[in-house]
């Protein structure tokens, strides 16, 4: 029985160059921003210090989390939709409901929910707190065990789960480039680093 070839339709030189200028877009963004705060100049007003050796990162732990409280709304909430929005569920949640339904739709509810619970209950505290984390909170209110067995759950819990966040765009990429999901996954690993220490 003759099988007819699969063909497989892979990225055209116009996919390249929209996917490069994504990519080189925001890691311009954060050497833009990595400079501009080494350098001393906030909000247009220069630094009257002696000029600065140019460092990346963070010099604190407030900084590098909470941005020195100095942020604004907007940045905020583009910075926890990012996070909390991985490849995994913008690949998967449209399989899933291709395969199992609309059904999904409901988590909507809780999300809502959520939002008020957060705002009305959990950030009053953290804010009147001035706290970093919630283990911070978890120290206060109990003790430094109770503390460090959360972190190590939530490091695990994360050890688990980031690999399968790198894979899953790393075979969309094969997918649609042909080229090695290994290497696809360890390019991502790379900018995503390198993201971070600015």
């Amino acid at each position: 029985m003759f099988m007819p070839e699969i063909s497989r339709n892979y990225f055209h030189v116009a996919d390249y160059v929209v996917m490069s200028l994504m990519i080189l877009g925001s890691a311009a963004v954060g050497i833009y921003f990595a400079f501009k705060k080494s350098s001393g100049h906030t909000h247009g007003q220069a630094s009257t210090s002696a000029k600065k050796a140019i460092t990346f990162g963070s010099a604190d732990l407030d900084e590098y989390l909470l941005g020195s409280r100095k942020m604004h709304i907007f940045p905020v909430a583009m910075s926890l939709v990012a996070s909390y929005v991985s490849a995994v569920t913008v690949i998967g949640t449209p399989t899933d409901i291709y395969y199992y339904g609309s059904q999904y739709w409901m988590i909507i509810i809780s999300v809502i929910l959520m939002g008020f619970v957060v705002s009305y209950v959990y950030l009053p505290v953290f804010q009147t707190l001035r706290l970093n984390s919630s283990y911070q909170y978890l120290e206060l209110r109990f003790n430094f065990i109770l503390r460090s067995m959360a972190s190590f759950m939530f490091v695990m819990d994360e050890v688990l789960f980031l690999p399968m966040v790198v894979f899953v765009p790393s075979i969309t990429f094969n997918q649609v480039t042909g080229f090695s999901a290994i290497t696809i996954s360890a390019i991502l690993v790379c900018v995503c680093v390198f993201y971070t220490l600015l």
